[in-house]
């Protein structure tokens, strides 16, 4: 006898909307919309198609005739438009889903529930993380700009985040950055501009003099 395993509604909305993507605030939000404020239709639909997929593995059971049941009753009930008759409906179709789902649709909200308050509660360190890492990189380019026109090759690191920090500071203002998301001075820069360096601006020692 073949083996099927009941997948339930909430889990197929899991792997719809979620899958291998890297999970957000926004998809955990449309996840749980999606399981707490079901398509009615769709939500029928599944049910029914967990019935066919059982029936072409052959692995039938008491639970499942019990589910295609309540599922053709929800689907008329839902067509008649007569609410006392859908809610009745719908809580047997849901007492027949319980037979059959694990884990159980609260454990997974409660788990969601979780999830999402610890990635509100990270979210102004993941901000800051974004800011610094947007800053970061346009200070890399503002210091291979400078190097790029350094033909005499004279600008070590420390001349080059000089040179970068009035920039980065004008340009942080533009884009409204709080402060405290990049150094709070020049030398504070080093670590960002040091790995774009060229090696002889990485050298020790003091600039080359320009000849007249």
């Amino acid at each position: 006898m073949n083996v099927f395993e009941y997948t339930s509604y909430i889990s197929a909305k899991h792997s719809e909307i979620i899958g291998a993507n890297k999970l957000t605030e926004a998809l955990v939000n449309e996840y749980m919309d999606a399981i707490e404020n079901p398509d009615l239709d769709d939500f029928i639909q599944h049910q029914r198609d967990q019935f066919l997929q059982a029936h072409e593995k052959d692995a039938l059971k008491p639970e499942l005739y019990e589910l295609l049941n309540s599922t053709q009753d929800a689907d008329h009930e839902l067509k008649t438009g007569n609410p006392n008759s859908i809610a009745t409906a719908f809580l047997a179709l849901g007492k027949a889903v319980e037979a059959l789902e694990h884990p159980d649709s609260n454990t997974m909200r409660d788990l969601y529930n979780a999830k999402t308050r610890t990635m509100k509660q990270d979210a102004p360190l993941r901000e800051k993380n974004i800011y610094n890492r947007f800053l970061k990189r346009c200070v890399e380019n503002m210091a291979n700009r400078i190097w790029e026109g350094d033909k005499k090759q004279t600008i070590k690191v420390t001349t080059a985040c000089e040179l970068v920090w009035p920039k980065l500071v004008d340009l942080a203002k533009e884009y409204k950055i709080p402060d405290d998301c990049y150094p709070d001075r020049a030398s504070g820069l080093k670590d960002w501009v040091r790995p774009v360096a060229p090696e002889y601006a990485r050298r020790g020692g003091r600039p080359k003099k320009e000849k007249k």
